[in-house]
């Protein structure tokens, strides 16, 4: 699972090179089009996506199934639009948090993208769901494939903030940046899904607060990458 962040508004302009939804799609109402969105995110949320009835995409959005199809031409398409609208979200949302933090230290822009994470999974749980429960089990070739880009891209981000860091001489400089990112991206995402899953596992055993987590992640990420000066314990 890729770092997840806040989900487009569906009346944006597609990022360059997503064009999720046929010419029709885009040239409708942007009311229109979020109620739309809404209405797929909560079906394919509750349902996954075999599960996904668009009957009932249509009944909740109050538009004809045959509307829906001149703007999806399938049900692969609808979910894969979904999908990419969240990738180009993502996306614009990593590059914010880039330029936002470039004067801050590795940990403080660590921090911020835990965060970030986190406040996803908290403000938008169903498209949370379809990230974590529906796109793994699912069949859908493109869906798939957009989370497998959007992994390179959240691993060259971490790769990048890395770099920096060990330029300033904050972080270990013994360290490939590149396999750093890959198992830094790989702790990001489990801890998200733990995050994302808390409230299964709280009907087991109760677990962390948000904060904790935070903490306890961060301590245990930044000790193994910080910089020692020689000599030091």
């Amino acid at each position: 699972m890729p770092v997840s962040l806040p989900f487009p508004n569906p009346a944006s302009p597609p990022p360059a090179g997503e064009s999720p939804g046929t010419p029709l799609w885009h040239s409708l109402p942007a009311g229109k089009r979020e109620l739309v969105v809404q209405a797929a995110v909560e079906e394919f949320a509750s349902h996954g996506y075999e599960g996904a009835s668009l009957n009932t995409v249509v009944r909740q959005a109050g538009i004809s199934k045959g509307s829906l199809f001149t703007y999806f031409p399938s049900k692969a398409v609808l979910f894969d639009a979904l999908v990419r609208l969240a990738a180009g979200g993502i996306r614009e949302d990593l590059r914010a948090l880039r330029d936002r933090t470039r004067q801050e230290s590795f940990a403080q822009r660590l921090e911020a993208l835990v965060r970030t994470g986190l406040d996803f999974l908290e403000q938008r749980p169903q498209l949370a769901r379809i990230w974590f429960r529906v796109l793994p089990g699912s069949q859908v070739p493109l869906g798939r494939r957009q989370v497998e880009a959007l992994r390179r891209r959240s691993r060259d981000f971490l790769e990048e903030l890395i770099r920096e860091g060990q330029e300033r001489g904050e972080l270990r400089g013994d360290l490939e940046a590149g396999r750093l990112a890959f198992l830094l991206n790989l702790h990001l995402e489990a801890l998200l899904n733990a995050w994302q899953e808390r409230d299964q596992q709280l009907e087991v055993e109760p677990g962390p607060g948000r904060e904790e987590l935070v903490r306890d992640f961060l301590a245990l990420t930044l000790r193994g990458m910080a910089h020692q000066p020689e000599g030091a314990a």
